[in-house]
């Protein structure tokens, strides 16, 4: 099902955001012609961190630390260990440590609201108004007599007014309205939205925010906007890049 869920062209939330934040010739390379990917590095770590979190039980089992005498990612002892592991995600000995760490830090923090998982990255499919989407909800629970959507975010800071920033930078609000929205279609009924927070930084300290529902509002009207987007580009083949024209110093600079 994992392999179905990335492979497909249906619309996830990256996706989405890409549409919002880059000019649609940018979306066209990274999720139509898969020429321009994400770090895999990234994409890696980020997983296995969800994973230490909401699928503890299967973290052993799908990564393993990398031996201490083998240095760098390259060369025979390396691509010794590989082949020695072929159904396994390498980390890194501290990447390794960090996903350990996170995972005792969420436990001991006091927010309890994943002992109520239902059900764990749970991937759906819809059509919106002829466009495929999809979607990956990390948690669905059952938190105050309610059923709730928890997404995790590891975060430079989980401080409210900074995490607030980064909830707009990398459009958090908008991804969980199109969680919302896939959930819908799909007949989950989802009362409230939440975020979890996660310091990617040593004592790595966390929070959970409750999206409101100003922020879920704008987020689905942005979504919007970016479903639109993808119509014209798509009905039409046109996938256009930067505009070009006249351009003048920032702002910041007059005042120096």
């Amino acid at each position: 099902m994992k392999d179905n869920y990335f492979n497909s062209k249906a619309l996830g939330s990256s996706a989405i955001s890409c549409l919002l934040k880059s000019p649609p010739a940018m979306f066209k390379a990274r999720h139509i012609d898969k020429t321009a990917e994400l770090s895999t590095t990234a994409l890696t770590i980020g997983s296995a961190v969800h994973c230490a979190i909401l699928e503890r039980l299967d973290f052993n089992a799908r990564y393993m630390c990398l031996p201490p005498e083998i240095k760098q990612r390259r060369g025979k002892a390396y691509e010794a260990f590989l082949l020695e592991n072929p159904n396994v995600e390498i980390l890194t000995a501290s990447d390794y440590k960090m996903c350990s760490d996170m995972q005792d830090s969420v436990d001991n923090s006091g927010i309890d609201i994943l002992l109520g998982a239902v059900e764990v990255e749970k991937e759906i499919f819809w059509e919106e108004d002829g466009v495929e989407c999809r979607g990956k909800i990390d948690a669905l629970c059952q938190y105050g007599g309610e059923p709730v959507m928890v997404d995790i975010k590891t975060t430079k800071s989980a401080d409210p007014f900074e995490f607030a920033k980064s909830m707009y930078n990398f459009g958090y609000a908008t991804q969980a309205a199109h969680y919302y929205a896939g959930a819908k279609h799909n007949g989950i009924d989802i009362k409230k939205c939440f975020l979890l927070a996660i310091e990617k930084t040593k004592p790595y300290l966390c929070a959970l925010y409750e999206i409101s529902s100003d922020a879920m509002i704008k987020g689905e009207e942005d979504r919007q906007k970016a479903l639109s987007i993808y119509r014209y580009c798509n009905e039409n083949n046109e996938w256009s890049g930067y505009a070009g024209g006249v351009i003048d110093l920032p702002t910041f600079a007059y005042n120096k």
